[in-house]
């Protein structure tokens, strides 16, 4: 019974001083998940490109681009082509370089969220979503008008200048952050750790065990 129970104090003593490298190592584990996670998605091109002739001067330009309001265009989608103010609308959004060269990548991403939430990159990559759908689908554009999306795009430039893109990888940078604070919090508190009553414990307990089973051993 004896030699059962000193077995049993020593396990109950490896495993407390095995603890804070347990805690550790699944910290470790989620980081590299995470960043197993990132890099899968960044082959996958999860993320944002934007790709703007003139970025420094975007959100001033995306400014003085004029608002149309929603209308209904004669003879539904298919009327082409359009009138003045629209062909107008057209001409202004390509002189002050909106157009985001890479659309059909971002666009699979931004698609799906609120208008209000659209940043000034995001709202000018859907304008240049529809304009350039016209090339493809005849009336194109006149859906868009019609159903009032063109407006809020031309209001959302006024609001959104203070927004940024976000997408999926933002979210994975958050948890990565998050984990590797966790991880310098544990590092600290094991460096921080006092040499107190219960580190003694775990050592003395490791050590009295150990040297009992190897002298049951040289018995045996």
């Amino acid at each position: 019974m004896k030699k059962k129970f000193l077995k049993s104090l020593c396990l109950v003593g490896l495993l407390l001083f095995m603890m804070p490298a347990i805690k550790v190592n699944a910290i470790e584990t989620n980081i590299t998940e995470i960043n197993a996670l990132e890099n899968e998605m960044k082959a996958k091109n999860y993320g944002y490109d934007f790709k703007f002739a003139d970025k420094e001067n975007l959100k001033e330009n995306a400014k003085k681009l004029p608002k149309l309001k929603t209308s209904q265009i004669a003879n539904g989608c298919s009327c082409n082509p359009y009138n003045k103010e629209v062909e107008d609308w057209i001409s202004e959004f390509y002189n002050f370089k909106l157009q985001d060269y890479n659309y059909l990548k971002n666009y699979k991403i931004y698609k799906d969220k609120k208008i209000e939430e659209l940043s000034v990159e995001e709202t000018l990559s859907y304008m240049t979503y529809i304009i350039r759908g016209e090339r493809f689908c005849d009336g194109h554009i006149g859906c868009y008008l019609e159903n009032g999306l063109i407006e809020k795009l031309c209001n959302n430039l006024s609001r959104s200048g203070n927004n940024s893109p976000t997408s999926i990888s933002g979210e994975i940078n958050c948890k990565k952050s998050h984990w590797q604070i966790t991880t310098q919090m544990v590092s600290l508190s094991k460096k921080k750790e006092p040499q107190g009553m219960l580190r003694i414990a775990r050592f003395c307990l490791v050590y009295v065990g150990l040297f009992k089973l190897g002298t049951d051993c040289l018995h045996e």
